[in-house]
């Protein structure tokens, strides 16, 4: 993945592609004095102003320089719409349009100044601006892992090559240091993610996930613990939720719980959370296999266990005071004579029976043995992440995550991780009756609610009550961890807030 320099330079360079400049909507006029050159930055706002460039949050507007004079060759006018109301939501957004419109001019030195994005916005404190300036522009910078060569045509477009922020005041210089290099931590978790998802199953089996996550584990200069359980463990741990998922395909690519265990010294007493990431490599469905339009993109069920790889990395990377497990229960969901049948009942890790209602609800049963795992191993906090239910899409949409818990103050505190990291998310009811679609006579529960309605809550009631009275909440992320057949990352920056938040006092 292409890196990009970010830097607080302490001498002006004159090469840069684009100067940005936030511009407050009420106060912007053309005719009045804004930057470094008093001519010059008059005829860009005319100029701005001519072609209907108000301001508004978002709006951005490009224009030459003079060579000689001028530290870039371009200026972009970036709308902050009122930066009276200006906070980190409506900043990443301007930040976004502007990125973005800099990568469609081929720009790969950018230059802008937190004082004149800040306008009259006390709340964005230097770090703040600098983690959001560099996670956005990491993120937009990122690359699909295609197979494209230059014999079928492919031309690799330009990349942002350095980003330079410059601040008036010294003493929080320290702080928009740290912001960038955390905001490009983050950024950089982002992209790994998505390079996980994107990646295609074949390549991308249980095995690709250890390897991913020895990686991981290797680079954290001992921060992190790597801990593998393969199949003759688990089963001797029990684990019959998960490795009757795993029956499928189990000959040909084995089923293995990967646990990573951040451990600080300084970590809050009394604390440990537990990520728990959906990790199915490949999800054909199982005997209740899926339509062929429903399988295309099923590549990307891991997409939870992906989130909770590029958290732990970054956790571990801004040596946050809290101890995290992350876990995935890593299987393909496959169609063989070994393959589990609907009708199976299996025990959990747990102890409860399951009656196999539908092999194509496997999900929640890797998270009910990854679940009873955190809880034998002292979580005080669990979320899980998981690519679980279609049902998500009707109930929110493309764009919202859905948040479920059993303990108000842990969901209260998801739900608050992910406005503040710009992942939208919305709780969702479960319990309340819903169990009552997972009962049947013939085992402890069923691992599908069937006809009842509600899917998306039933499977969360489902996944929820493997938790007993420990602080759990599920995130359904099935309708917002791909768009248009690419991954979105989604759900990393939310993990690491949540661990964050976690950690203070």
């Amino acid at each position: 993945m292409s890196q990009i320099t970010f830097s607080v330079p302490r001498a002006f360079s004159t090469n840069y592609d684009i100067q940005l400049i936030g511009y407050d909507q009420s106060s912007f006029q053309p005719k009045n004095l804004k930057f470094l050159s008093p001519t010059k930055q008059v005829r860009h706002e005319e100029e701005a102003a001519l072609i209907g460039f108000e301001a508004k949050l978002g709006h951005t507007s490009l224009h030459f320089t003079e060579p000689r004079t001028a530290i870039s060759k371009r200026v972009m006018l970036v709308g902050l719409g009122d930066t009276k109301k200006l906070n980190s939501e409506s900043l990443k957004k301007a930040l976004v349009a502007a990125f973005n419109k800099a990568k469609k001019e081929k720009a790969q030195q950018l230059f802008l100044s937190f004082d004149f994005f800040r306008g009259e916005a006390p709340s964005i404190s230097a770090y703040e601006f600098g983690r959001l300036v560099a996670e956005t522009a990491t993120v937009i910078n990122y690359e699909l892992n295609h197979r494209k060569t230059e014999l079928g045509g492919y031309k690799p477009s330009p990349k942002f090559e350095r980003v330079d922020v410059c601040i008036s005041t010294f003493d929080d210089l320290q702080a928009l240091e740290n912001g960038l290099q955390a905001g490009a931590t983050i950024g950089e978790a982002v992209n790994l993610a998505k390079n996980l998802v994107n990646e295609p199953a074949g390549n991308m089996t249980p095995q690709a996930l250890i390897d991913q996550a020895r990686e991981i584990a290797d680079a954290s200069d001992g921060a992190i613990e790597l801990r593998v359980y393969a199949q003759t463990e688990l089963e001797s741990m029990k684990a019959g939720a998960f490795l009757s998922v795993a029956k499928g395909s189990a000959d040909i690519e084995p089923p293995a719980l990967i646990t990573l265990n951040y451990t600080p010294k300084d970590a809050r007493p009394g604390i440990k959370l537990a990520e728990i990431g959906k990790s199915i490599t490949f999800d054909s469905g199982g005997l209740n296999v899926k339509p062929s339009s429903s399988m295309r993109d099923m590549k990307g069920d891991m997409a939870g266990g992906a989130a909770v790889l590029g958290a732990i990395k970054v956790i571990a990377a801004l040596k946050l005071p809290i101890a995290v497990q992350a876990i995935l229960a890593a299987t393909p969901n496959m169609i063989s004579s070994k393959a589990t049948k609907p009708g199976d009942i299996v025990t959990s890790m747990q102890g409860r029976s399951i009656e196999i209602d539908n092999t194509d609800a496997e999900g929640r049963m890797t998270l009910a043995d990854g679940i009873e795992f955190a809880r034998l191993n002292g979580a005080t906090h669990i979320v899980d992440i998981a690519t679980l239910t279609g049902a998500i899409f009707y109930a929110l949409g493309p764009d919202i995550a859905g948040v479920f818990g059993n303990n108000e103050e842990l969901t209260d505190l998801v739900l608050k991780a992910g406005k503040a990291t710009g992942e939208r998310s919305w709780q969702l009811p479960c319990f309340d009756g819903f169990e009552k679609a997972n009962e049947t006579p013939m085992a402890d529960l069923k691992n599908s609610g069937g006809g009842f309605g509600g899917g998306a809550s039933t499977a969360a009631t489902f996944v929820l009550t493997f938790a007993r009275e420990t602080p759990a909440v599920h995130m359904d992320i099935a309708n917002v961890s791909m768009k248009q057949q690419m991954a979105t990352g989604y759900g990393v920056r939310t993990l690491v807030e949540v661990a964050r938040q976690l950690s203070q006092a």
